[in-house]
């Protein structure tokens, strides 16, 4: 996506879908830009892209990783180390990072998982 794809329409995703951004790769700096600017609905069908999750529950996780972010700047770090733990082959730390950094559990940690180990 481009420095201007604020100015984009967010694609429309339904109860239980994946949002997908057709024709771009959404990054994980785009969603920090988002987080940043704000705009919580363009993070969370981000990281619905990002991590395969429903763009509800995406929404969620963004706005928690959001508040978390206030009273922890450091979590970004700790996004960063997710793709650390993937490329060594520690998926156990992958995964507790995920569920602190964006509060979700479950099937939706999986998929997360399973979806950034695509993203090389």
């Amino acid at each position: 996506m481009s420095e201007d794809s604020s100015h984009k329409p967010t694609p429309p995703a339904g109860p239980g879908e994946v949002v997908n951004f057709p024709g771009e790769a959404v990054t994980f700096k785009e969603f920090a830009m988002a987080i940043q600017g704000g705009d919580m609905s363009l993070a969370g069908r981000m990281l619905s892209q990002l991590t395969g999750i429903p763009a509800e529950a995406g929404l969620s996780a963004a706005t928690f990783f959001s508040q978390k972010l206030e009273s922890e700047p450091g979590s970004f770090m700790k996004v960063m180390q997710i793709r650390s733990e993937i490329q060594t082959g520690n998926n156990n730390a992958a995964m507790m990072l995920i569920m602190e950094c964006f509060n979700v559990d479950g099937m939706h940690a999986m998929q997360a998982l399973e979806s950034m180990k695509k993203l090389g």
